[in-house]
């Protein structure tokens, strides 16, 4: 299964990875009310309220998200995949996708009013550790759904970066 997460994210990201115009486009395309960053967010929030409908509308808002290159492909696919996902533990299959992706989508993206915080849990989804970012300085695990909050880290804060 691992495997196939593996191969999904990978073929998403290579079948699009070519850059499409500079970095100062890209970072103009990037407002406070980004598709993309605002999406995640509203999945990431609605797994902690373990509101499946509400999952699968802010992941088909994702899919319907502008794309422009192979990060931006690979999350409007998991979009799509969150949105259609029959049960909410796969709901929370893809959300550990996306935090494979999502970092990526950050980085290149860096342009935002706000800090972005970095979560993880150590034991998720049969063990794993999981990944997952949050406009809120506190978390709860959006991959567990007793909506526990003890094995919750913050591990990285991202500063804002304003457009100069």
């Amino acid at each position: 299964m691992k495997k196939f997460w593996f191969i999904i994210v990978f073929v998403l990201l290579v079948t699009g990875c070519a850059s499409s115009g500079s970095t100062e486009e890209q970072q103009e395309a990037v407002e406070v009310d980004d598709p993309f960053l605002t999406s995640y967010f509203a999945i990431v929030d609605a797994l902690i309220q373990n509101d499946y409908k509400a999952v699968q509308e802010a992941g088909a808002q994702l899919n319907k998200a502008e794309q422009n290159d192979g990060v931006t492909l690979a999350l409007t696919r998991m979009g799509k995949m969150i949105a259609e996902a029959p049960s909410s533990y796969q709901q929370r299959m893809v959300l550990y996708q996306m935090g494979i992706v999502i970092p990526l989508y950050i980085e290149r993206n860096s342009l935002h009013d706000y800090p972005i915080y970095k979560f993880s849990c150590k034991s998720v989804l049969d063990g794993k550790e999981g990944i997952w970012f949050s406009r809120n300085k506190e978390s709860k695990d959006p991959y567990a759904e007793e909506n526990k909050s003890d094995c919750v880290e913050l591990i990285e804060t991202i500063e804002p970066v304003k457009q100069q």
